[in-house]
């Protein structure tokens, strides 16, 4: 707090960022473990508690009191065009950044309009859970927001093998539902039509989550 406010005396034109590691760390591990609020998991877990951070900024602009807080599908690879953005920085042609310009996260209360992303996002986590059995995640995740596919592959992956791996776990959620990841619509009867599109988007998604094993 000291920081920001003496950031503030010195020029009121600054746009302050500030966010922090995932976490927290389980309460296993820690005495003093923090909440994730709704978010199922923690350190260590590929649900939303243990990659979703905190975020928070302050466009001194409109004073001190006048914080807006940014909502929306946003990652932290957006930081980078969106700082881009704000500067009207243009970006070389032969350069792909990863993020998306999220100007209007931060600036509207409810954005709808953010930039479609051109790639998915996708995370591994390669070594042992520590944790509350709830927060015991597959080793893969891909988001294509809304929907989030989580995947363990049953054997050991290898160059030759992975696109044909049968998952030993497999997990469909829709994020705009919310953070509780509770409700798997891979094996939830819905209705014939939405449960082939989901069908149709787990397929979409293991493919591209498997392909990128492959190559990363």
């Amino acid at each position: 707090e000291g920081f920001l406010l003496r950031l503030k005396e010195r020029d009121e034109e600054n746009l302050v960022m500030v966010s922090s590691i995932t976490g927290p760390e389980n309460v296993m591990m820690e005495a003093h473990s923090w909440s994730t609020r709704r978010g199922r998991g923690e350190k260590r877990s590929l649900y939303d508690g243990g990659i979703n951070v905190p975020f928070w900024f302050q466009n001194f602009n409109g004073g001190w009191e006048k914080i807006t807080n940014g909502k929306g599908n946003v990652n932290s690879v957006d930081i980078l065009p969106t700082i881009m953005g704000l500067l009207n920085f243009a970006v070389d042609e032969n350069i792909e950044l990863n993020g998306i310009d999220a100007q209007n996260a931060l600036f509207e209360k409810n954005p709808t309009n953010l930039p479609t992303r051109s790639q998915v996002q996708v995370w591994e986590w390669r070594h042992a859970f520590v944790g509350l059995p709830r927060g015991d995640a597959p080793r893969f995740a891909i988001l294509d927001y809304p929907y989030k596919l989580m995947y363990e592959p049953d054997g050991s992956i290898t160059t030759d093998n992975t696109l044909n791996l049968p998952p030993k776990r497999l997990e469909l959620y829709d994020l705009s539902w919310g953070e509780y990841e509770l409700m798997d619509l891979s094996n939830t009867k819905i209705d014939d039509s939405t449960d082939q599109q989901l069908t149709d988007k787990i397929d979409e998604l293991l493919t591209t989550l498997k392909t990128w094993i492959t190559t990363k």
